[in-house]
């Protein structure tokens, strides 16, 4: 909402949120290391940060092969008289835990992981 204050009534997209979302995890971890130049630095300052709560996106954790893992959402389209404002397009059917809506660190191949 506070982004569609300052555009005109627009709520981001998708790809804007996520971009928000991620800028303000490495802004943090830059915060915590203090060496904004330094991006292994700061990558392991976001990995070792833990589980941490997204604004937009809720408890949130980035995994060793640089995965962010959230829970997501299975969504069902309203219908027009269900809306009650602009933009409210979307019901919750159910919330996929993190850990079952990504695939396991296990199961990938990155050699980041290992």
């Amino acid at each position: 909402e506070r982004f569609a204050k300052r555009n005109g009534g627009k709520m981001p997209s998708m790809s804007q949120a996520g971009s928000y979302s991620g800028t303000l995890a490495y802004l943090a971890a830059v915060a915590r290391t203090g060496r904004a130049g330094d991006g292994a630095a700061v990558v392991s300052a976001m990995r070792a940060a833990g589980v941490f709560d997204d604004p937009l996106f809720g408890k949130t954790s980035v995994r060793a092969d640089g995965r962010v893992i959230h829970d997501m959402y299975l969504v069902e389209v309203k219908k027009p008289s269900e809306s009650i404002k602009p933009y409210d397009y979307y019901k919750i059917v159910s919330v996929i835990p993190g850990d079952k809506a990504f695939r396991p660190l296990s199961d990938g191949s990155c050699p980041l992981a290992n």
